[in-house]
């Protein structure tokens, strides 16, 4: 009697695990799914910083490079 109880005991603890299992498992494949999209993501953003896109964007918004050079303000304290 002890040994059937002993025997079920061990069943349910394998049953325990095996979903405990199947459940990590699960989450592994989630969080493999995000880190891709973030690293996705991640590459997007960088191509959109590049200085040459944003030419690109600035023009096609009419906006150009100043033809004329910047002056310098001197401000002087009395």
């Amino acid at each position: 009697m002890f040994l059937f109880f002993l025997a079920l005991i061990m069943i349910y603890s394998s049953h325990s695990v095996d979903t405990k299992i199947y459940k990590l498992n699960d989450l592994s494949n989630k969080l493999a799914m995000v880190e891709n999209e973030f690293v996705d993501v991640r590459k997007e953003i960088v191509t959109l910083k590049m200085e040459s896109n944003i030419k690109i964007q600035l023009y096609e918004r009419g906006i150009g490079p100043s033809l004329n050079p910047p002056t310098k303000i001197i401000i002087t304290k009395k």
